[in-house]
């Protein structure tokens, strides 16, 4: 029944040891993920480059250095992508030992509720990582569709899991210079081809098309039962988003008078 956290002296050399482990632990991400991509993106470059039917293909020289600078969702980069991701495991941890420190709980209490978030922690970094990996080989195609002038064509995946914005996209072709960044957001599977001589004369229903082809069941599960009745009551998907933002149901409602 000893408590885990018995002084604020305990509680500060605890905090102070987390942030330590924590910088290490972002540190050898960083280097992994560096190293990733350093052996990832040429063999991305190689493949592309292969399927590709256009001469003399370009492969910049600076592609490796490009990609880790590319955007990645609201970060700047991938090094800002994955300290915001180890931030947050920080405060998550942090905030168990506070809590102990704060209510002089039994050392089991804060057990439970560290290996509660160590739950949370894992997924976090499994969709961390699959967006930083779908990031990485998406970002690599861009830079060499537009290394290569090519146009891009928009792709999502239409089903239950594609968001309004994503499917907003679908099937619209953009210059390589104004393509929109990719993936949208976290767990994105959306992904842009290039245009080429092989596939130009191919035909994508759009987004709208394919909800409107949807059974009542299907479009509840879907758009929910909100945007479920605004639909069914004449306000097109279309309408449910705007400048890449989904629109509120609320929203929605005071815009279309319902």
């Amino acid at each position: 029944k000893r408590n885990f956290v018995t002084t604020k002296k305990t509680y500060k050399d605890i905090i102070k040891e987390i942030e330590v482990l924590i910088s290490q632990f972002e540190e050898e991400l960083q280097a992994l993920y560096t190293e990733k991509a350093k052996q990832v993106i040429p063999l991305e470059a190689e493949w592309v480059s292969n399927h590709s039917n256009q001469n003399n293909f370009v492969i910049p020289s600076a592609l490796v250095a490009t990609v880790l600078f590319t955007p990645v969702l609201t970060n700047s980069d991938y090094k800002a992508a994955i300290k915001k991701q180890v931030e947050n495991i920080r405060q998550s941890i942090e905030s168990s030992i506070r809590t102990a420190y704060l209510t002089k709980e039994p050392l089991t209490s804060t057990e439970e509720r560290i290996n509660k978030r160590k739950e949370k922690i894992v997924k976090q970094l499994e969709t961390g990582t699959r967006t930083l990996n779908t990031s990485l080989f998406r970002a690599t195609d861009s830079a060499l569709f537009r290394a290569n002038k090519q146009k891009m064509i928009y792709i999502s995946m239409l089903d239950s899991g594609t968001c309004f914005v994503c499917g907003s996209y679908h099937g619209e072709v953009f210059d390589s210079d104004n393509a929109p960044g990719i993936p949208m957001h976290d767990n994105c599977r959306c992904f842009l081809m290039p245009l080429l001589d092989d596939n130009s004369e191919l035909e994508f229903d759009s987004y709208s098309d394919w909800i409107d082809s949807l059974d009542d069941e299907e479009l509840l599960d879907v758009m929910g039962k909100g945007r479920y009745e605004l639909y069914k009551n004449g306000v097109p998907v279309s309408a449910f988003v705007e400048n890449d933002e989904i629109i509120t149901v609320k929203d929605l409602k005071k815009r279309w008078n319902h």
